[in-house]
């Protein structure tokens, strides 16, 4: 239950209008984009939203805590790597807040992202009375 649930929080920060910057790898050419080149030298670990999208798609993912990390680790790079000032560090902020938000919500009481129901006799009873009403026993 805890990969679908990361897929759908996956999907639900794709779809952010911030997280264009943390789709796809960047760094894999250099000279693309100079002002870029020292990125692998300043961040480590480098890995994006397609990087966790098919590590989930190939079972790569042993834990959820795995996931969180990945996903973590994307806006803690370009925060590192980006000044404060720098529009790449805000959407980082903004994007990890979305993140840790429908991250936290989806996983409420560990169901992760299931809808738990109640028993729901006692409101279908009361429900049912509501539309049709208890008909009273004619005495003869």
């Amino acid at each position: 239950a805890w990969k679908k649930h990361c897929k759908k929080v996956l999907k639900r920060v794709k779809k952010n209008d911030r997280s264009w910057p943390f789709w796809e790898p960047f760094w894999d050419d250099p000279e693309a984009d100079p002002e870029t080149a020292d990125y692998l030298t300043v961040v480590k670990e480098p890995i994006c939203l397609d990087f966790v999208d098919a590590r989930l798609e190939q079972d790569t993912y042993g834990k959820p805590e795995d996931f969180l990390a990945d996903m973590r680790l994307i806006f803690s790079n370009a925060k590192s790597y980006n000044p404060p000032e720098h529009d790449y560090h805000k959407m980082a902020d903004k994007v990890s807040a979305f993140f840790e938000e429908i991250w936290a919500t989806g996983h409420e009481g560990n169901n992760w992202g299931q809808v738990t129901q109640k028993d729901p006799s006692k409101s279908l009873l009361k429900s049912q009375q509501k539309i049709r009403p208890q008909l009273k026993k004619k005495t003869p």
